[in-house]
Formats: C-alpha cells, sequence, structure tokens
C-alpha cells in the first residue's frame, strides 16, 4: 500500500479540498444540513433534529436554533475574560501578559522566561512555552500563524459555528504549572458541566500526552462516577484524582457564570491551592461527545431545558 501512496495522495488532497468547499457552502446557505452530514460521519448515526433528546442532540439543536451570539461572545479567549470579571471573579483569571492583533506583533523579549499562547477565536490551539530561551521565535510565529490559519477551515469541517465571527486575535497568558502531584504528570484539568447555573458533574482531564489522556468523572460531591465513561481511543481510565481544594469556589463561579445558558461547560484548573477559569465552552466535543455512554448522554439531555424554537441560524464569518 506505501507504493501507491505517490498516486493516491493528489486524490486525496482534491477529495478533502472538495469536502471543505461542499461544506463552506452548506454552512453559508444550508447550515442543518452541514451539521446533519458532520454529525453522522462522526458517530454514524442521524442527528434527530425534531425531538432531541440526549446532550448530543440537544447541543446541535441549541446551535441551529438558540441565540449564540453570546456563545460567540465568550468563545472569544480575550472577551470572555470580561465577562467573568464582570460576574466578580477577576481574581480567578490567568494573568494576562498581553494581546497582540498578529503573530508580527508579539514581542518575545517583553514577556517572561515563561508564558502561553492563544488565538483569541480557536479552540485546541494553544502553544507553551516553559522557557523561551529554548526556543526559536521565528518558528514560534510561522507555527502559530499556519495554526491560525487552518482554524476556520476546521471550525467549519467540525461544525462549530460560533468561532467564525470572532476576530482573529493572540493572547499571552501566565504558564500554569502543579508540580509534585504523583497522580498526573500534567497539569489537571476540571472541566464542569452546568445547566442553567446548576453545576452538575465534573470531567477530569489528566495526565494529557499526545496519544492518551487520562479521564475520570464525578459528581458535585466528589463520588466516583466513571462508569459512565466509555474508554477507548486516546482516553485511558485515570489514576484516583482527589477532591480539589477549590472546588466550593470553583462551584460558586459556575452558579453565576452559566446562568441562562441552557448548558454550558466551564473549565477549571487549580495550582497553588488557587482556582484559574480556563474557558467556557458551549459546543463540547462539537456536540459529538463519545466518552460517554448513551444512557448518561440521555441523563445530561434531560437537564437542558430548550428555549422557543427561533428561524435557523444564519452563519456569519469574520473579515
Amino acid at each position: 500500500m506505501k507504493r501507491l501512496r505517490p498516486i493516491t495522495f493528489p486524490f486525496a488532497l482534491l477529495r478533502d479540498e472538495w469536502r471543505f468547499l461542499y461544506s463552506r457552502y452548506l454552512l453559508l446557505n444550508n447550515p442543518r444540513k452541514l451539521t446533519e452530514k458532520i454529525y453522522f460521519r462522526r458517530l454514524g448515526i442521524p442527528l434527530d433534529l425534531e425531538n432531541p433528546k440526549n446532550l448530543n442532540e440537544k447541543i446541535n439543536w441549541l446551535k441551529l436554533y438558540s441565540d449564540t451570539s453570546r456563545w460567540t461572545e465568550l468563545a472569544d479567549k480575550h472577551k470572555v475574560r470580561d465577562y467573568v470579571a464582570e460576574c466578580g471573579f477577576e481574581n480567578m483569571l490567568v494573568p494576562l501578559y498581553g494581546v497582540f492583533e498578529s503573530v508580527n506583533d508579539i514581542d518575545f523579549n517583553k514577556l517572561p522566561e515563561s508564558f502561553v499562547l492563544k488565538p483569541t477565536n480557536a479552540s485546541g490551539i494553544v502553544l507553551v512555552v516553559p522557557d523561551k530561551n529554548k526556543i526559536d521565535f521565528e518558528y514560534m510565529r510561522r507555527e502559530l500563524a499556519n495554526q491560525m490559519s487552518k482554524w476556520p477551515r476546521k471550525a467549519i469541517l467540525s461544525g462549530e459555528f460560533h468561532y467564525l465571527p470572532i476576530k482573529p486575535r493572540i493572547i499571552a497568558e501566565k504558564f500554569l504549572e502543579e508540580k509534585n502531584k504523583d497522580y498526573s504528570k500534567t497539569l489537571i484539568d476540571y472541566k464542569i458541566w452546568c445547566f442553567n447555573g446548576e453545576p452538575f458533574n465534573v470531567f477530569v482531564c489528566s495526565d494529557r500526552t499526545d496519544n492518551s489522556l487520562g479521564v475520570s468523572l464525578f459528581d458535585m460531591n466528589w463520588t466516583d462516577i466513571s462508569e459512565n465513561l466509555v474508554y477507548k481511543g486516546r482516553y485511558k481510565q485515570a489514576k484516583r484524582i482527589p477532591k480539589p481544594v477549590t472546588l466550593d469556589e470553583m462551584i460558586s463561579a459556575c452558579k453565576v457564570l452559566s446562568k441562562g445558558f441552557p448548558q454550558v461547560r466551564i473549565d477549571f484548573y487549580e495550582v497553588n491551592n488557587k482556582p484559574y477559569i480556563g474557558e467556557m465552552t458551549f459546543t463540547s466535543y462539537g456536540g459529538r461527545t463519545k466518552s460517554m455512554t448513551s444512557e448518561y448522554l440521555l441523563e445530561l439531555g434531560e437537564r437542558i431545558v430548550l428555549p422557543p424554537k427561533r428561524s435557523l441560524n444564519k452563519v456569519t464569518l469574520y473579515s
């Protein structure tokens, strides 16, 4: 098969380009059809938008038939900071070193020895710099520019349309690091699912590598309910994660920040017994979560009260 790759590779590129162009056309003309096609391609089952029941179905319904203007505002990695501060939780924000209009505006000499770079308009793109003396600044600029240029395409193909109107910028934040944790070699991510001001569970990610991720699930009393998870692909059963010292503070913040939203996931870190807010996510895993059992997805879906149905949302692109 390897010998055929030079022959088949151009056809694969043409196929991918055709898929993108067709997806972009559907995005602007029939976002419902695009959403249904992506859902079926990723999960292998039809998307029920007429009678949505589980978490995935209702996230996709909300994406198409509810007001998502605030999703766009709060998915912006910089603007969300204003919302968090307005709600009274400025002390939970990761310290900000700078906001840059383009990669060429980043002055690495003015940044501290360690930091993190994030595009304001993307999900999952984070460049971690634990020691800037060991990096090539121009390579870093090229890598960040390359990833940012690919994001609108990825957002279209993943069906996360609310990211597309966000102005692309870059923020530099403090590098968070928690050492001496024998139950995770990497910073632990506490993802709290909330339903209109009510935190419901904590999806915990630990021991993150390029190929694997330790995951576990807890209720709000920190009872392990990981039997509701599905371990496959890069998801692995995590070591027993102790209750974070600041869980009550995280819960208090969630009750305020998630008020008025049928569903949202709010991510936290804990460093030196201090909680930090990572982000607010409205389309968790693109609305195609595979890491939970079908029964539990239904249980979560039952907690989402859908608002009155609006006309199908029109999708706008940042220009």
